[in-house]
């Protein structure tokens, strides 16, 4: 399975489970419109894809439901600790930053720092 497979499956997984959730399921045919749309938007909210005017929507209307927050913040949970989990299984053994040098080995000369300007020969 590919790592898209894999992160399809898990996103289904979690959409499952979370439908099950008595506290994020309220997009049940009987919630409001706005309410369905909001809950709808939240991920794309968390990733920053949403336009501005729709990202005040969905703020507005958080600010005044109390079912719609609690939705907010369950999946803003499950986004933190994937991404958390995220980063343990790409880390893994990996001791150092991406911007690390590898250490020297003995006797090898220290490298140094290269001009970019190149010398211009007179012709």
């Amino acid at each position: 399975m590919t790592l898209t497979g894999a992160r399809r499956a898990d996103v289904a997984r979690l959409r499952a489970a979370l439908t099950e959730l008595p506290s994020v399921s309220g997009v049940r045919d009987g919630s409001p419109p706005e309410c369905r749309t909001t809950r709808a938007s939240i991920h794309d909210y968390l990733s920053g894809r949403l336009l501005p005017h729709r990202r005040r929507r969905l703020e507005n209307h958080l600010d005044g439901c109390a079912g719609c927050i609690r939705a907010f913040i369950d999946v803003r949970q499950v986004a933190w600790n994937r991404r958390a989990l995220d980063r343990r299984l790409v880390a893994g053994d990996h001791r150092g930053g991406r911007h690390r040098r590898p250490p020297r080995r003995s006797g090898q000369p220290a490298r140094t720092a290269t001009s970019n300007t190149r010398a211009t020969s007179g012709s």
